[in-house]
């Protein structure tokens, strides 16, 4: 008759270690990625409100910035993710 013992799980330090370094790595990456698209999406809203703000301006203060009437239409007109 064969009977199979198993052993008690012991824990080998190496190896948690990997998975901690890994599960650190990709926390990490996830954590950078996540930064970066906060980061972007303020810049496109930045980018929406002050392209809002332009259309608001009136002709002399748009002339005192070196525009026109046509220049702040045309760059009101642009996606938001374009520069």
């Amino acid at each position: 008759m064969n009977i199979s013992i198993m052993k008690p799980h012991v824990s080998d330090p190496l190896r948690d270690d990997r998975i901690r370094l890994a599960a650190q790595g990709i926390l990490g990456a996830a954590r950078d990625a996540m930064v970066r698209l906060f980061d972007t999406l303020a810049e496109w809203q930045g980018r929406t409100m002050e392209r809002r703000h332009l259309m608001k301006l009136d002709a002399r203060l748009l002339r005192n910035a070196g525009l026109t009437k046509a220049d702040a239409a045309a760059e009101y007109a642009k996606p938001f993710w374009r520069t």
